[in-house]
């Protein structure tokens, strides 16, 4: 049954995900969405999240784009979250900074930890890396659930799902310490 259902689940996926390109293909272009700042478009285009599409006569010109700079701001988003830190205008930056660098961490931790029995000297890093997962996942998530609980804004954007799922990663990160 668990391997009927493992595949049925892949089939699952595939099939639906392969819908859901088509439904998207087959939109007009002006309703398609596209993520802003786009990042592979040219530098002047990028700094005010323009887009090719904006020349006349796009179609027939030959498109320019930077693997680099996608690269950069994915980078820069993943692992600073610089979009947090300019535009939320209720100063969450440092929490979700917090709560994600603990996710990595934990994330660099387990993969040590599978090393570490090669590699005898990594346990002392391995020991420094797990307890700075488990110490800023705890207080980035623990701080989101106070942050969105005394913040009468957030609070009405809060679901009750989005405090479920800040305790299970505040219990997670603070059972492992």
């Amino acid at each position: 049954f668990t391997i009927i259902f493992g595949l049925a689940s892949i089939f699952i996926f595939v099939f639906m995900a392969a819908y859901k390109f088509y439904r998207i293909a087959i939109l007009p272009l002006n309703l398609r969405w596209e993520v802003y700042p786009v990042p592979h478009e040219t530098k002047d285009r990028r700094s005010y999240g323009g887009s090719y599409m904006e020349q006349v006569d796009w179609a027939n010109k030959p498109r320019s784009s930077s693997l680099l700079a996608e690269l950069g701001e994915m980078c820069s988003e993943i692992f600073f979250l610089n979009r947090v830190r300019k535009h939320n205008p209720y100063h969450l930056w440092p929490l979700s900074m917090a709560m994600h660098w603990g996710i990595y961490l934990l994330l660099l931790w387990i993969g040590l930890l599978t090393v570490v029995n090669w590699v005898p000297a990594l346990a002392s890093l391995t020991v420094v890396i797990g307890v700075s997962a488990l110490v800023l996942g705890t207080c980035g998530a623990i701080g989101w659930i106070v942050k969105r609980a005394t913040d009468k804004d957030l609070a009405r954007y809060t679901a009750p799902i989005d405090y479920f799922n800040l305790i299970f990663l505040a219990a997670i990160f603070g059972l492992g310490l």
